[in-house]
Order: C-alpha cells, then sequence, then structure tokens
C-alpha cells in the first residue's frame, strides 16, 4: 500500500500557541518522523510519499528557507540509524538541485546510508507535481521512447514507487496543492482538520480505516 502525506498547518499550529513558525516546522518534522515509523511498523504500508516542502514554498522570506534547511539538515543527519533499524530507504524527490549544496549533500547521505531498506520513505522536496510531470515527459522525449503511459511512469522522480492508494492531508484544506498529480490519479482522499504537528498515530489509524471502507472501482 501506498500512502501520500501532505503535512499542512506547522505554521498555523505555531502561531495558535504563540511560538515562532520555525517551532512549528520542528515539531512538524519531529511528528512526520514519529508517524512514519509507526505506521511502516504498525501498518500494511509499503510506501509513503510526504509533501515536505513545494517548489512555490521556495518563494518565502530568506530568513524562514534558511532555517528550514537548518532543519532538514537535522533530520537527514540524525535519522540514519532509526530508518535503517526500521528497514526504510529514504528518497528524496523534487527540484534538488535548487536547494543548498550542504542540503543536497546530506540528503544524498541519508539516501545511500538507507538504500537496503525494503520498505520506501518519499520525501518531496522543491517539488510540484506539474513540474514532475514536465520533467519526466522531456526525459521521455530525450530518449526517443514510444509515448506510453508505462514508459511515462518510468521517468517519474521514483519510477519504483507504485500508485498512491490514500492521499491524507491535515490542515483543514481540501485541495491536493499540486502533489504527485500522476501517482495519485485514483487515489482515496482524506482530509483532517487537525494541523499537521497534532496529527497522530491515532489519526492515521482513523485515515486507514476510512480507505478500507472505501469500494474502489478506478472508473470501471
Amino acid at each position: 500500500m501506498h500512502i501520500g502525506l501532505i503535512l499542512d498547518g506547522n505554521r498555523r499550529w505555531a502561531q495558535s500557541q504563540g511560538v515562532p513558525k520555525m517551532i512549528g516546522h520542528k515539531k512538524g518534522i519531529e511528528n512526520f518522523k514519529r508517524i512514519a515509523l509507526h505506521t511502516f511498523r504498525n501498518e500494511n504500508v509499503n510506501t509513503i510519499s510526504a509533501f515536505a516542502l513545494s517548489t512555490e514554498n521556495l518563494q518565502r522570506s530568506a530568513f524562514e528557507l534558511k532555517n528550514l534547511f537548518r532543519i532538514f539538515l537535522l533530520f537527514a543527519k540524525g535519522s540514519v540509524a532509526e530508518f535503517r533499524e526500521n528497514n526504510v530507504s529514504v528518497r528524496f524527490l523534487g527540484r534538488l538541485d535548487l536547494l543548498p549544496k550542504n542540503v543536497q549533500k546530506s540528503f544524498s547521505s541519508l539516501t545511500e546510508e538507507t538504500a537496503s531498506g525494503v520498505k520506501t520513505l518519499n520525501i518531496c522536496v522543491a517539488y510540484g507535481g506539474r513540474d514532475e510531470i514536465i520533467r519526466a515527459a522531456e526525459k521521455l522525449c530525450k530518449a526517443g521512447e514510444e509515448w506510453s503511459e508505462e514508459n511515462f511512469a518510468r521517468h517519474l522522480d521514483n519510477p519504483l514507487s507504485p500508485p498512491m492508494d490514500l492521499l491524507i492531508r491535515t490542515g483543514g484544506k481540501n485541495r491536493i496543492s499540486n502533489f504527485m498529480l500522476w501517482e495519485a490519479a485514483y487515489a482515496e482522499i482524506y482530509f483532517s482538520d487537525k494541523m499537521w504537528p497534532d496529527f497522530s498515530v491515532n489519526d492515521i489509524s482513523s485515515a486507514l480505516q476510512y480507505f478500507k471502507k472505501q469500494t474502489r472501482t478506478f472508473g470501471k
């Protein structure tokens, strides 16, 4: 099973708590690792894809981005042992070339050190669904391959990931915000009003129970 997570509400959570935005982002990434590891260990899920930073988010202030990148660095450097112990392979998707070199290096290192994991955690950073589709189309044309869904999918950022089954968005917004448009074509969608830092393992279980009640026909 492949689930997607749109981790929305970190900044609004911080505002509601009367603390700086960066505290919200820090709590958000801590909760993300906790939720991901719990889900891999306790639910029948083999792939998780998380929307951590969009291409549009790169337009935020230099101060906020600098602090976000520092949080990403701490996450990448401090998570190797936990992901390896839980047999999780971490991959970063998106326009990674737009990130600072030290962040790119730390992401590459985490990917290499967890490469043997049989479960996959895709973390989308500097990512946009339309951008991924355009880049995949460019690669397909450059390769001179016949146009087909199968050939196209092989040029996505992580062609090994199965189609998404369930997409979960927190933060009370009912939209998918340009996240994995190709992969989530037939995903069931679960919206939660909770801000991401407050989203719990019980909430993940509720989302998966919702999914199990759905009848999936894929248009047939």
